[in-house]
């Protein structure tokens, strides 16, 4: 089991909140182990994502309206969790550490889904 999702995920998540309630203008997400990694920055209104990559050239930037984004990332992330939850694959049955579904990535999730509805 990879800890990319334990920990990328939940990181995610908090710096979108960050982001959103205006605690933050910018931040850098990585993985351990990996090269590449994100610049996530606001100016209250638009939200610009800087990858850097490892690849020639490996510069990309993309630019989406803040809240759009969000609202965007909760809905489908709770269309997938729904769907593990038909599937009988959520809630998990025990809680392995790390676990990418685990219960620190859901109240992750939770916390950051919150913002919207304010």
């Amino acid at each position: 089991m990879s800890l990319i999702g334990f920990v990328a995920i939940p990181h995610f998540f908090s710096t979108l909140s960050s982001l959103y309630k205006g605690e933050i203008s910018e931040a850098k997400l990585d993985c351990h182990g990996n090269y590449d990694y994100y610049i996530f920055s606001s100016d209250g209104t638009n939200l610009f994502i800087e990858h850097i990559s490892h690849y020639p050239d490996g510069i990309f930037k993309y630019q989406f309206k803040l809240k759009e984004y969000i609202e965007a990332i909760s809905t489908e992330f709770l269309k997938y969790l729904q769907q593990l939850e038909k599937k009988g694959i959520l809630p998990l049955k025990t809680q392995e550490f790390a676990h990418p579904l685990g219960d620190v990535v859901l109240n992750a999730f939770n916390d950051f889904s919150s913002h919207i509805s304010r």
